[in-house]
């Protein structure tokens, strides 16, 4: 495995500046079908956590048809360019701004009576059986949906940033440093042992591969800071923001 750091590149599906300017772009003023395919894009990485606070009690739903229902008619409403023009008033968070609109979209479809059924399948993809399955080995029933809510959102956060993180060293022809590394992200067991292990396994010293190992969790954290920058207004804290998820987690 040769030893040159990675430099991590913006992927070719990016968003832009902030998540922010993406939303701003596409309300209301005209939006470009390429705004609308990157937050479409956005969506499909961020909706679990909606589905899972519905299905966790949020809005009372008492079975996953209840909520592939909410969460169908959210998105909908979500790219209608009218119902995001009120992201410029309410910024901060993404990650809140979305519960917010989830929240007075739940009480507005109890107010309809659940008087017709949306359908966002032509607009966002949804996987709903793939949601079931994760949502049945996820539940817990002593948490509380807004907390179910920011795990899940943590949860998909790091995954979407080990994907980027895979895609990159892929990119650089590191494929199989990150096979061999990508254990070590969220390692709990006894590393120096493990390092002994890889070191004998792949005949070199286990300075190196520490070495690498602390670039690469470098590198994962500049992609979680990036994605997690993304999400929120000018001026916020990204580190602040991960350490609330990572707490979440």
């Amino acid at each position: 495995m040769d030893d040159a750091p990675t430099r991590y590149k913006a992927p070719s599906h990016a968003f832009p500046e902030t998540c922010w300017s993406l939303i701003g772009d596409a309300s209301g003023k005209g939006g470009k079908d390429a705004d609308l395919d990157a937050l479409r894009s956005f969506c499909v990485s961020y909706w679990y956590p909606l589905y899972a606070w519905a299905r966790q009690g949020g809005m009372k739903a008492e079975d996953a048809e209840d909520a592939e229902d909410l969460i169908q008619g959210f998105f909908e409403r979500l790219i209608e360019k009218d119902f995001l023009a009120a992201a410029e008033k309410e910024k901060g968070s993404l990650r809140s701004f979305l519960i917010v609109c989830l929240k007075r979209h739940a009480g507005d479809v109890r107010e309809r009576d659940r008087a017709g059924k949306r359908d966002v399948r032509k607009t966002v993809s949804l996987d709903f059986e793939w949601a079931d399955n994760q949502f049945s080995k996820h539940a817990d029933s002593g948490v509380s949906p807004d907390a179910m809510y920011d795990r899940r959102w943590a949860h998909a956060l790091l995954h979407y940033a080990i994907g980027l993180l895979k895609e990159t060293m892929e990119a650089d022809g590191k494929a199989d440093v990150f096979r061999e590394l990508r254990p070590y992200l969220e390692f709990r067991g006894d590393e120096e042992a493990s390092y002994a292990e890889l070191s004998e396994r792949l005949g070199i010293s286990e300075v190196a591969i520490k070495s690498r190992v602390h670039r690469l969790r470098q590198e994962y954290r500049k992609i979680l800071l990036e994605q997690v920058r993304m999400t929120l207004d000018r001026g916020e804290d990204p580190k602040q923001e991960l350490m609330a998820l990572l707490g979440a987690v």
